[in-house]
């Protein structure tokens, strides 16, 4: 008898289509951020789908018989400019043109066309490119952005309603990572590096404290905060600088830095404890979304299961699921039942009653191996801690002794498939992972590890994980005794091949 347990990371939501990546998240927020709680309050579909023909109508006239000066707009142009960001409607259409502003960046001729987008004729280009793609696509129901199913669901609580869901941008996560992005680089899409990196900065002030205390003594405001300015240079090597920066920044704010006559330490406990009750809110806007998506894909669009490795996994609806995601993909796409899935992080249920607990484990993980070295200030953040008080357990360690959950009768299975589909195997979850390599020794089993990889790149950062969480030699040793394969997340035949029987 062969068993198989699947490790499941968001890289599995996206491969099934879904939108689930912290981009998609910031993204959401940014349309939150267009609108605003009139235009939600009196939508009308139908207004929209008009406005839409009637702004490719616009477009259109722009052109018509007119003799254009290559250098500046005309008037008719800057009359049509005005009007899409005075009408309200329109404040929806733009943020369809957006979207495809994006999809159209990827043409070298677009992106050369945007970074000279103040003279006329460029805008004229990129509207004609936008009409072409509005008129493939007109219908605003099926873009990304779903106005009926956004407002059934901000009417299903009474809390956390339409005014709730209008603070989301405001979010102090949200706003470090849209205001520093293109400083961030490559990571300014992950939110959980922003909560890192803002919750370190406040240790690192702290550590460094005694820098402030001629900041704190200055009574004039205005001198106060010019001194607190040029504090930011002693803090110009450090890696996490730009976090220190907007840290320093919120100490301006009035509500946290109003008297002088508290220490510095009381101040930066005040930011901290802001932090955490910003984390526990994003971690309901994430919530939202994620059961905002949920119905978008499985009742909307109703989506079907993308062709990936794991076709070649037979019956895999009978396998047991480890998920880190937040979502039930395993079981609306493959059929794997509740009953056999352990959400090791918590999942999304945004229906609860408002005064239910958010079970999603939503922060940072603790890089100190001893009890001994964790800072208390981080605790709140880490998934350690959420993890013990949102209890979400160790129910997975029962995959490795039980062919069926619950019971009390334990049978043994001939050979084990575990396959890590969509994680990085990030050494922050080594602990997950350690656990299933010690039950898998101990059980006595034929077992084989399976991670599939995106590509080359992602291979390689695996292997360096594993590493890491295992060491070298065990690594060399597992790989050598096959108990450790890789298998390309599209390549069916390989996993097939690879796949204990």
């Amino acid at each position: 008898m062969t068993e198989n347990i699947l490790i499941l990371g968001n890289g599995f939501d996206l491969a099934m289509g879904r939108k689930t990546s912290y981009g998609d998240f910031l993204k959401f927020a940014r349309h939150i951020k267009v609108l605003d709680c009139h235009i939600l309050q009196h939508y009308n579909k139908k207004d929209i789908q008009e406005a839409f023909s009637a702004f490719i109508d616009d477009i259109d006239k722009l052109w018509e018989n007119h003799e254009y000066d290559e250098t500046k707009q005309s008037e008719e142009e800057q009359n049509f400019y005005n009007k899409l960001k005075a009408d309200q409607k329109f404040l929806l259409i733009s943020e369809h043109i957006f979207e495809k502003l994006a999809i159209l960046k990827d043409d070298c001729t677009t992106l050369v066309a945007l970074n000279s987008l103040n003279r006329g004729v460029t805008k004229r280009y990129l509207l004609n490119l936008i009409r072409e793609e509005l008129k493939k696509d007109t219908s605003i129901s099926n873009s990304f952005f779903n106005i009926d199913c956004v407002l059934e669901l901000t009417k299903s609580s009474e809390r956390r309603n339409t005014k709730w869901l209008f603070r989301l941008p405001d979010n102090i996560y949200i706003r470090f990572l849209e205001e520093n992005k293109d400083l961030l680089g490559k990571n300014w899409a992950n939110i959980e590096h922003a909560i890192s990196s803002l919750a370190e900065a406040i240790v690192e002030i702290k550590h460094n404290v005694s820098i402030l205390t001629d900041v704190l003594a200055e009574e004039n405001v205005i001198q106060r905060n010019f001194k607190l300015d040029s504090v930011k240079s002693n803090f110009a090597d450090s890696v996490n600088h730009l976090a220190i920066c907007y840290v320093l920044d919120l100490l301006k704010s009035q509500s946290i830095f109003q008297s002088s006559k508290l220490s510095v330490l009381h101040h930066l406990d005040a930011i901290n404890e802001f932090m955490i009750s910003e984390l526990e809110k994003i971690t309901d806007y994430l919530e939202f979304y994620l059961t905002y998506l949920d119905k978008v894909d499985f009742e909307i669009q109703k989506i079907n299961t993308a062709s990936t490795a794991l076709d070649a996994i037979q019956n895999i609806k009978n396998s047991k699921a480890i998920t880190f995601n937040y979502t039930n993909t395993a079981s609306e796409l493959l059929g794997v039942t509740e009953e056999n899935t352990h959400f090791i992080h918590g999942r999304c249920h945004f229906n609860r009653a408002d005064d239910d607990i958010n079970t999603m484990v939503f922060g940072i993980e603790d890089k100190e191996a001893e009890v001994e070295n964790i800072n208390e200030d981080l605790i709140p953040y880490q998934k350690f801690y959420q993890r013990a008080v949102k209890e979400t357990g160790n129910f997975y360690e029962k995959f490795w002794s039980s062919a069926s959950v619950g019971g009390d009768i334990y049978t043994q299975s001939t050979a084990l498939n575990i396959v890590v589909f969509g994680h990085s195997v990030d050494p922050l979850d080594k602990e997950i992972f350690k656990k299933c390599f010690e039950l898998s020794e101990i059980k006595g089993w034929d077992y084989r590890f399976i991670f599939t990889y995106y590509n080359l790149d992602a291979k390689r950062a695996i292997v360096k994980n594993i590493a890491i969480i295992l060491g070298k030699s065990e690594l060399v040793r597992l790989t050598g005794e096959e108990r450790i394969k890789f298998v390309q997340s599209s390549d069916i035949d390989q996993m097939r091949k690879e796949l204990l029987n």
